[in-house]
């Protein structure tokens, strides 16, 4: 039986047109999903396709041909070596349930150790897949070279306590920190000059705050004690700081009854109380009185 010539050039078309495209060529933008990706295959269930919508996003491909041991001993000092990420590549991490992903000042971290905070419908999964700057500090108009203080502040302790705890995976290109080609920008520059000075700031008013614990702990153990007696009744100690007569004014010990460390009583004068919180008042004294009553446990 003769075959019909326009159907072997029909079976020759199709031959060459299977030779030339193979099974897993990319498909130009736009193009409707084949079946070998699962949407629009007649054979694919509505129940397949549902539990695939609810997957969670599987983790990216490796950033860069470096191994994961490299990119964990990346530090916030030096990132000149650390692979540069693109914007899609982060937002394919956002609420990630195994590798979620989020950047500060344009330092990407994998919190994937946090997972259970940041992953999924954790309570900070909405911080990842973007840079998050400016959401750490509960910021949302102001620019960072606008920044107080104090706000910078917040990121730097955001920033090391990210690095402490987490892998930098790398830098995000054409954002506001990094260029394209991954070099810091002039926002991320002056962002981090800004940081300097909110960290020189921060530690001398921790120096400034060391020194003031220090005086008042040296005051306190300098009270004078307060003079104790028998109480009203028995099993009760007085404790008091008046003027009583008989004694000099060298002797008395003008001030309020306060216990320092349990049941040791020093008299504070009035005006140095509200700055020595440790001590205590007299449980069931009035606080401007100068003498109390307390019965002691023996």
């Amino acid at each position: 039986m003769q075959i019909p010539p326009f159907v072997t050039t029909t079976l020759l078309l199709l031959l060459l047109w299977t030779l030339a495209v193979p099974g897993n060529a990319e498909l130009p933008a736009g193009h409707p999903p084949t079946s070998s990706e699962g949407a629009s295959c007649p054979f694919h269930t509505e129940a397949e396709a549902e539990a695939e919508a609810k997957a969670d996003s599987p983790p990216l491909p490796p950033l860069s041909p470096q191994t994961r041991e490299e990119v964990a001993e990346l530090s916030l000092e030096d990132l000149s070596a650390s692979p540069l990420v693109t914007l899609e590549e982060l937002e394919a991490h956002h609420k990630n349930a195994e590798a979620p992903y989020l950047a500060v000042l344009g330092v990407v971290f994998d919190v994937s150790k946090g997972k259970a905070f940041y992953g999924g419908k954790g309570a900070y999964s909405f911080l990842t897949g973007t840079d998050s700057t400016l959401a750490l500090i509960q910021e949302t108009t102001v620019p960072v070279e606008m920044l107080t203080a104090e706000k910078l502040g917040g990121i730097y302790n955001w920033m090391t306590l990210f690095e402490r705890k987490y892998d930098i995976v790398g830098r995000l290109v054409d954002s506001p920190y990094f260029d394209v080609e991954g070099n810091p920008t002039k926002t991320r520059v002056n962002a981090l000059a800004g940081i300097d000075v909110a960290r020189g700031i921060q530690n001398e008013q921790e120096r400034e705050k060391a020194k003031l614990k220090e005086a008042l702990a040296v005051e306190l153990a300098n009270f004078p004690f307060c003079r104790i007696g028998q109480g009203r009744e028995e099993g009760e100690t007085k404790f008091s700081c008046t003027l009583s007569q008989g004694l000099s004014r060298h002797d008395a010990h003008p001030g309020l009854p306060r216990l320092r460390g349990g049941t040791s009583c020093v008299c504070i004068p009035k005006e140095r109380v509200p700055s020595h919180r440790s001590a205590v008042a007299v449980p069931g004294c009035d606080e401007d009185a100068t003498t109390c009553y307390m019965k002691l446990e023996r």
